[in-house]
């Protein structure tokens, strides 16, 4: 491949990908409001998803970790949601230098009732794409994060 080529090639793709996460931020957050939600931010409800991925409990670096940021970066979202009653954080008692968080039932609901809709963001039927392809695109998506 050209130099340019690859250049160009790069262009697009890092295009696409930052217009796509703003189009997703846009959606979501449109969906909190419309939901009620004017409190949550999509950071906060970024959080809880990855806590439920993690199992409902968590350490701080676990979570950030799995969002992609670094520990102090999700200090205010902790603190937010803590606020907010959704989520509680204890002691962890094999290494008290660590907080564990975990769900509150507020925050369990939240996932529950909200996340199924957040998957039907984009509405697959309506688009000329497949589920097939969205599990491709999405592993190919992870192989560029991890190299």
């Amino acid at each position: 491949m050209k130099e340019k080529d690859f250049e160009i090639a790069m262009h697009n793709y890092f295009g696409v990908i930052l217009r796509t996460r703003q189009d997703l931020r846009n959606r979501v957050q449109k969906m909190l409001e419309n939901n009620g939600y004017f409190d949550i931010t999509l950071e906060m409800s970024q959080l809880l998803y990855c806590l439920r991925s993690l199992g409902g409990t968590a350490n701080q670096q676990e979570l950030a970790d799995k969002i992609g940021k670094n520990k102090s970066s999700i200090t205010s979202l902790i603190e937010n949601l803590h606020k907010r009653e959704m989520i509680v954080r204890k002691t962890d008692p094999t290494d008290r230098r660590h907080n564990l968080i975990s769900f509150t039932e507020k925050g369990d609901s939240f996932i529950n009732d909200f996340y199924p809709e957040v998957y039907r963001t984009y509405n697959i039927d309506k688009m000329n794409i497949s589920l097939a392809e969205i599990v491709k695109i999405t592993d190919i998506l992870e192989k560029l994060i991890i190299s």
